[in-house]
């Protein structure tokens, strides 16, 4: 799932980069006619640097975060707002850096207004687009908490992120509905179960969802699935052995980063000691 997301965000990303040199190259030739070396290659370089700045802009924007990719008025405030400030440094930059050889003025604005018309069109299409299609991960759902609740309304106004949940035992692993777990992994085409860290203590219900494994199932702690939808931790889903299991990973990557640094100082140490030898 997570190589899914990475590769429709650099989808996105592509796109925009396109966007741009379009936009780009439809502006020199609706100002000049046609593209000569000179002013293609003075132009190119130009905007080349101004476009890295862009995208940084909109990437800090949060306009490649999946969560944002719908056509309400929250994307478009956020999108304008990025655009704004795209048009800040696009003037900044030309003006005050009057070594790149240009001082577009005419130039920028169509160059501004043909990029808007080319972004909003190709925003919409995208965001329309991953929002229509089938759902990749079809969730059962197993609890009910206000973290789950939190979960579930969340993924049915974002389908862009491909998750759905098809089925919600809200009762937990204790009720008569979980006995039905296989029928209801069937019926509905589940393959992931999410549940809440204590069902993990239920042997009953650990063993029922191991003998399901066989039905090509993913299971998935409800703690993980808000941390990767949400990009923080649910405390109330949290329990001591997780602060245990993460401070150990924490002390492990420190280790791992502390001994290449050790061993870069006593190299530095040693050249410089070199001359006093």
């Amino acid at each position: 799932m997570v190589r899914r997301v990475k590769f429709e965000q650099l989808i996105l990303f592509l796109g925009d980069l396109v966007t741009l040199y379009a936009a780009l190259f439809a502006m020199l030739i609706i100002r000049y006619g046609e593209i000569s070396a000179y002013q293609g290659e003075l132009h190119l370089t130009s905007f080349t640097i101004l476009f890295a700045l862009w995208l940084i802009i909109f990437y800090i924007a949060g306009l490649y975060d999946l969560n944002e990719l719908k056509n309400n008025a929250d994307f478009r405030r956020r999108s304008g707002f990025a655009f704004f400030i795209a048009f800040l440094v696009a003037i900044a930059f030309f003006y005050f850096i009057p070594s790149l050889g240009i001082t577009p003025k005419t130039n920028l604005f169509l160059f501004l207004a043909l990029f808007g018309a080319i972004a909003y069109a190709w925003r919409t299409f995208y965001n329309n687009a991953v929002n229509r299609r089938a759902p990749i991960k079809k969730i059962l759902l197993v609890g009910t908490s206000a973290v789950s609740e939190k979960l579930a309304a969340h993924l049915s106004q974002n389908p862009q992120l491909g998750y759905e949940i098809k089925s919600w035992i809200k009762g937990g692993a204790e009720s008569s509905e979980f006995s039905r777990l296989s029928e209801i992994i069937l019926e509905n085409t589940i393959n992931l179960i999410v549940i809440p860290a204590h069902v993990k203590k239920n042997s009953q219900a650990a063993r029922l969802i191991y003998k399901n494994l066989a039905l090509g199932i993913e299971v998935m702690d409800l703690a993980e699935l808000y941390e990767i939808i949400f990009h923080k931790v649910p405390l109330a889903e949290l329990e001591e052995v997780w602060f245990l299991e993460n401070l150990a990973k924490s002390r492990t990557m420190y280790d791992a980063l502390l001994r290449p640094i050790e061993i870069i100082f006593v190299l530095v140490a040693s050249v410089v000691a070199l001359p006093l030898a």
